[in-house]
């Protein structure tokens, strides 16, 4: 008796392995992920002219004041081009380029923003 209580024990801790571990694939999303918000996009172009360079900052704004820091940072594509994805469930978001050079539209001449303008 002792040895078939044995195997069902076994056989019954085998079968809850088994299951636990067919969820475990790697395709599955773990619980903790399934709770957490999803990330935010936020894609653009930066214009004053067409900008050949530079570099943009997510802010976020809470209560009408704006972070101290970024949510992010990214270069501008050749075209002024931004992309960031990012979690935060702050009402509103801000993108700012802080720094890099833009073709100015009336004379067609490569403009650099001064330092701290943004």
């Amino acid at each position: 008796m002792l040895r078939i209580t044995c195997l069902s024990l076994l056989s019954i801790v085998s079968l809850a392995l088994l299951a636990a571990a067919a969820g475990c694939d790697g395709t599955s999303p773990s619980p903790a992920s399934r709770l957490r918000t999803p990330p935010t996009e936020v894609s653009g172009a930066a214009l004053k002219g067409r900008f050949v360079s530079g570099t943009a900052a997510l802010y976020s704004y809470t209560g009408g004041a704006r972070s101290a820091r970024p949510l992010a940072t990214t270069l501008l594509s050749g075209a002024g081009g931004y992309r960031f994805e990012v979690f935060t469930t702050a009402p509103v978001l801000c993108v700012e380029v802080t720094s890099g050079a833009y073709i100015d539209e009336a004379t067609g001449a490569q403009v650099r923003l001064a330092q701290g303008q943004t």
